[in-house]
């Protein structure tokens, strides 16, 4: 006893670590670390597991893919047979955006109101058959039920050949196969729709054109019409054309008579009856030559001079507003045929078909990726307890 008490004062550590209890302390603290790894080896790998084999391989239910492959195509591009060998494509930024907006118009809210309102996509996707962990829920909400579409539902997108892969994912072969066809009809229908309504845009701001310059035809045309009455002239050109004859004849005429009387008056007396008449046919001559040149040159609104002038300019203005005429009409039909050849048209490559197993949940890589992160988060634990033993017995 004195020999233990001496021990005890020279060197406490050393006795409390020969003491029969600190002996028994360390063999109840081994046997409870190792009941302590026997119940966590249980509950954190052989448990998990088990229920993860149990929900992977009885009680999640079966998903069925359906996959279709598409491609816009404007109408001047060659069709393509579905099921053919498809070469890349080359594309242009605009059939880029035009499949970004497929892809867009698949994925939204209003592809989501079409379907349920058609083929109650809600009801099958919240069908009590199926497992509570797969199914939505009851009384989802529009964006949990929106989120739900965007895990079923895949749009992928090669920007090199061209091609949109839409698939489905829903818990019978034939629904999947029902679901992708009515997005792919709706889909279509989207873009005809829209390529349809900037046509008739284009046409009809060209028609518009067309119907403007045709009216300002028909008013240039009515004014002229209305000049020719007013005036009674057809033509200021043929008018001027017959005057100058008119004025040349009598000038001939004038000069003869003319002639005529120097003739006479060479050997006649002025008085005699012969030359007065002949010197009053002159005169009149002369009356009717001063006539018709103030017909074609003088200040009054009725002058050849000055109708010629307002003649021209409603002719050229008819001639201008034909030949627009004439441009919008044959701007009419480019733009018809232009847009016929942009019209965008969603083609089939590869059809969906009704899927004859189930390919999801992908029962052996989600079993045995799952079973290796326990094992890890288990090992990480095992490494961690006897960290901790170690330093309880330093």
């Amino acid at each position: 006893m004195a020999r233990k008490l001496k021990k005890l004062f020279r060197s406490p550590k050393a006795f409390l670590l020969d003491s029969i209890g600190f002996r028994l302390a360390k063999e109840g603290a081994d046997t409870s670390s190792k009941m302590v790894l026997s119940f966590h080896y249980v509950a954190w790998l052989v448990v998990p597991v088990v229920a993860l084999a149990i929900y992977l391989f009885v009680i999640a239910s079966d998903q069925y893919e359906s996959t279709a492959t598409l491609v816009i195509k404007t109408s001047d591009e060659p069709n393509l047979a579905a099921g053919a060998s498809l070469p890349l494509l080359g594309i242009d930024g605009g059939q880029s955006k035009d499949a970004y907006l497929i892809q867009k118009h698949i994925l939204s809210k209003d592809m989501l109101k079409h379907l349920d309102t058609n083929i109650q996509l809600r009801t099958h996707f919240s069908n009590s058959n199926a497992d509570w962990f797969s199914r939505l829920a009851t009384g989802a909400t529009f964006e949990d039920f929106y989120q739900f579409y965007l895990d079923k539902v895949q749009v992928e997108f090669d920007d090199i050949s061209g091609l949109i892969t839409v698939s489905v994912r829903t818990f019978e072969a034939d629904y999947s196969y029902q679901v992708i066809s009515e997005i792919i009809q709706h889909a279509e229908t989207f873009i005809n729709q829209l390529g349809h309504q900037i046509a008739l845009e284009e046409v009809a701001f060209v028609e518009k054109e067309l119907n403007r310059s045709h009216q300002n035809l028909s008013d240039l045309t009515g004014q002229l019409t209305e000049f020719q009455n007013k005036q009674q002239v057809y033509s200021t050109e043929q008018q001027s054309t017959a005057v100058l004859g008119s004025i040349a004849e009598l000038n001939s005429l004038l000069i003869s008579k003319k002639t005529e009387l120097e003739a006479l008056l060479s050997y006649m007396n002025p008085t005699a009856a012969e030359v007065v008449t002949l010197k009053n046919q002159i005169k009149a001559i002369e009356t009717q030559i001063g006539e018709q040149q103030l017909k074609l040159i003088s200040d009054s609104d009725t002058a050849l001079n000055e109708l010629d002038i307002k003649y021209r300019q409603l002719k050229m203005q008819i001639d201008f507003a034909a030949d627009v005429y004439k441009a919008a009409l044959l701007g009419l039909e480019t733009t018809r045929a232009e847009v016929h050849k942009k019209l965008k048209h969603l083609l089939v490559v590869e059809h969906a078909t009704i899927a004859d197993e189930a390919l999801y949940p992908r029962r052996i890589y989600w079993f045995v990726t799952l079973t290796v992160l326990l094992a890890m988060m288990y090992g990480i634990l095992v490494m961690i307890l006897a960290t901790v033993k170690e330093h309880k017995e330093d």
